[in-house]
């Protein structure tokens, strides 16, 4: 084993020498096997990696790929060298793991029973049995949502002649984006310049280089004015000439376009919202201010609570944006086990999410974010020392 992994190593070495390459590499993220597979990833001491039974620990495909991903809907991706870059489809097939052939440039996450793969340049689908589902026509894919999947295919342009310029490339060509079903079958024809996978009815669509919403129907929900849209649950925040605001399904405004900024949903129906430099929190629901836009910064909620600065000063509001910490610190932390660290006079201490000083603020300096496993590492004079939650020294 030990000889494995030098030879691997030095190859790898080598390779990344002469390919000019880096042997730091970013590699997609594992996702979680689903519960109902008792097939999982394998990792084995020379990196490579396999799978195993979940129950049992046997091993059922010893470890031969540079990177594998779990089952989801009985098809797991995998690349068998990182070198020749190409991916290869596992099927579980009555309790039998069957691999396709290495041949694949790019390979979409499963969903709705297929998975999007390009081959040759092309885009196309397969079934967890391994058959063509869709053939490989289209020049890019997104992943079935909704029964729907969107398509891409190149046009030529019905009225303009570019021939005069045409060189290496043909501008003669344009590419554009509609839906299809689980047959294949055309639904919202190819008319868009971009578009987002259906989510409860909507998806997200650009036309004429401007954004909106349609729904399956190929109906406008919200007309195509938009330079941005991003579609949240109960409401859309749209993006005009710099400016955001919020509208919801039925294109009723709920927040006018005025603010530099919009954050994502971070509680219930509240959003961080800037404006002129200054932060505040609205309802996404209603539009009205929860808290005043007057402040130098909010950070994300953590614990039921997030900091907020205004004049180089922090506190902590709670999630309907009332001030629980009052505005008096120098420097503030994130709550992290029921407690934020906190800095008065150059001193550190600790607040609960009441607002309560629980550990008094007699100390010069705090490891990393504070509490980890019910214990701290503070500095007191010249010494470091561990303390629990009631500032109680430890060993």
């Amino acid at each position: 084993m030990k000889i494995k992994i030098c030879l691997s190593l030095i190859v790898f070495a080598l390779q990344s020498f002469i390919c000019g390459a880096s042997p730091t590499i970013s590699l997609p993220m594992h996702r979680e096997a689903d519960e109902t597979v008792n097939v999982v990833l394998h990792k084995c001491r020379d990196f490579s990696w396999g799978y195993k039974d979940k129950t049992t620990g046997e091993i059922l495909i010893d470890c031969q790929y540079w990177w594998a991903d779990n089952f989801h809907q009985g098809i797991a991706k995998a690349y068998w060298s990182y070198w020749n870059r190409k991916y290869g489809l596992l099927f579980l097939v009555d309790g039998k793991i069957i691999q396709s052939e290495v041949k694949y440039d790019d390979i979409l996450n499963i969903s709705e029973g297929l998975v999007g793969v390009k081959l040759d340049n092309k885009w196309g689908f397969i079934n967890n049995k391994g058959e063509i589902a869709i053939p490989f026509i289209y020049e890019d894919a997104s992943s079935f949502r909704e029964g729907l999947a969107g398509v891409q295919i190149i046009q030529p342009f019905d009225t303009v002649d570019l021939t005069p310029y045409k060189t290496e490339f043909d501008f003669r060509l344009k590419r554009k984006w509609g839906f299809i079903d689980k047959e294949g079958n055309e639904i919202i024809p190819f008319m868009y310049d971009s578009v987002s996978p259906f989510s409860d009815g909507l998806a997200r669509a650009k036309f004429d280089n401007k954004w909106g919403v349609i729904n399956i129907k190929n109906e406008v929900v919200i007309p195509f004015i938009y330079d941005g849209i991003v579609i949240y649950s109960s409401f859309i925040r749209v993006e005009l000439d710099n400016k955001m605001g919020l509208i919801d399904k039925q294109n009723n405004i709920i927040a006018p376009i005025i603010y530099d900024i919009i954050y994502g949903r971070i509680h219930k129906n509240i959003v961080i919202v800037k404006l002129d430099g200054k932060y505040g929190l609205i309802d996404n629901k209603t539009g009205k201010e929860v808290f005043p836009i007057k402040y130098d910064n909010i950070h994300s909620f953590r614990g039921g609570l997030a900091v907020v600065r205004l004049n180089n000063k922090f506190g902590f509001v709670d999630k309907d944006g009332n001030l629980v910490v009052p505005i008096i610190y120098s420097w503030a932390y994130d709550f992290r086990e029921g407690l934020a660290r906190v800095r008065y006079d150059g001193k550190w201490g600790f607040v609960d999410t009441t607002g309560n000083l629980v550990i008094p603020i007699i100390y010069d300096n705090v490891l990393n974010d504070g509490f980890d496993k019910g214990r701290a590492r503070v500095k007191l004079g010249d010494q470091w020392i561990s303390i629990d939650k009631n500032s109680n020294k430890i060993e």
